[in-house]
């Protein structure tokens, strides 16, 4: 909250127009994009076609009118982890690539940290012979909804564009730069994370990302999606798991060196720390 009304005061102070223009449209779009993602995580149930249900993890798809591509939204009703921990493997986007095989060459960074819950991210990842190497560069924002009927943390994810960062150069890192890499276009996606006990969570993950293939014919990408993805989501739930039992050191460094991230977040969080038996069959259920 400071932040943001350090921010405040400093546009309102300012006699930029340019500036202040950029601001509050930036603001507009923020504040649209997350009730519009909050109003789609909450319909995950009404609007989606159920493609696989097994083992807890459902996936369903959306056709979209503006894309050849379905919409993906995958959900996970319980993984033996904290709300924190889950958090945390997501916001360590450089870390992702111990989840996925080496055959990926999967490569992530955060280009800048906007705020204590917004980053821009690089990410990149290898496709076989014949494709080029595909990259995206997007914008995520946390949320705070835990006081809402969900009672979450939403990741709000969007193309980064250059109108948006002006003082940004929203190009991969120097030493990361290749010329055949392809900038893929994400489309829709977001997450909600919603805490159920001091050691349990639940997550619902949205996406839509266009990987600039026009010669992959879209029913194709989209069933390779909706089989492919359940295999995903499980390792990724295994994979937290075992962070929540045992933090690896690298993880242990990232978390000590951004105190303003974590300890914040353990604020926030802090109230369902306690959660009693009852609560949480209570949202289970829900």
């Amino acid at each position: 909250e400071k932040e943001r009304l350090l921010e405040v005061y400093a546009i309102l102070s300012s006699k930029n127009e340019d500036e202040d223009t950029v601001w509050l449209k930036r603001v507009r779009k923020d504040a649209t994009e997350a009730n519009n993602m909050f109003q789609l995580l909450q319909k995950k149930n009404e609007e989606w076609h159920l493609s696989v249900d097994s083992g807890g993890i459902a996936i369903r798809y959306r056709p979209e009118m503006t894309s050849r591509f379905a919409s993906v939204c995958a959900s996970i009703n319980s993984i033996e982890a904290s709300a924190a921990i889950v958090m945390t493997t997501m916001n360590e986007v450089q870390l992702l690539g111990s989840f996925l095989p080496k055959f990926l060459g999967f490569e992530a960074c955060t280009l800048k940290q906007v705020s204590r819950f917004r980053q821009l991210v690089w990410m990149r990842v290898r496709l076989p012979f014949p494709f080029a190497p595909r990259d995206v560069i997007f914008d995520a924002m946390g949320v705070d909804c835990l006081q809402s009927a969900c009672g979450g943390i939403m990741v709000v994810v969007r193309n980064a564009k250059q109108e948006d960062w002006p003082d940004v150069e929203l190009l991969p890192p120097l030493d990361k730069r290749d010329t055949s890499s392809i900038r893929a276009q994400v489309l829709l996606a977001g997450a909600l994370i919603i805490p159920l006990s001091p050691t349990r969570a639940s997550l619902v993950n949205i996406m839509n990302v266009d990987p600039v293939l026009p010669a992959l014919p879209g029913w194709l990408m989209n069933w390779l999606n909706r089989k492919c993805l359940w295999y995903a989501f499980d390792s990724f739930r295994k994979q937290v798991t075992d962070l929540h039992q045992q933090l690896p050191p690298a993880y242990q460094k990232e978390v000590a060196a951004k105190p303003q991230i974590y300890q914040e977040l353990t604020k926030r969080l802090e109230p369902w720390a306690n959660l009693s038996t009852q609560d949480d069959e209570r949202k289970e259920d829900d």
